[in-house]
């Protein structure tokens, strides 16, 4: 996930920054997980409506419905 996935508006060379990627959890690599790689915590809110903060470089794991909040933007995963 690139700046500009979140804020399209910016067309500086900081549109092209990533914030986020898929990774395997070290542990158990049949999960997955989106990985926050931007310097600002992220808030996910899954389909049971529990909210949980991910800090930088610290995962969300995948799921379907899981709805990620950052700075203010709201992704949702969709199977």
């Amino acid at each position: 996930m690139l700046e500009r996935h979140v804020d399209p508006s910016n067309d500086s060379q900081i549109a092209s920054t990533v914030i986020g990627e898929v990774a395997q959890n070290p542990s158990n690599p049949k999960v997955w997980g989106i990985r926050n790689l931007s310097q600002s915590p992220w808030t996910t809110t899954s389909t049971n409506g529990a909210a949980n903060e991910v800090p930088p470089q610290r995962s969300a794991i995948l799921s379907a419905g899981l709805k990620l909040n950052i700075r203010g933007v709201t992704a949702e995963i969709i199977p």
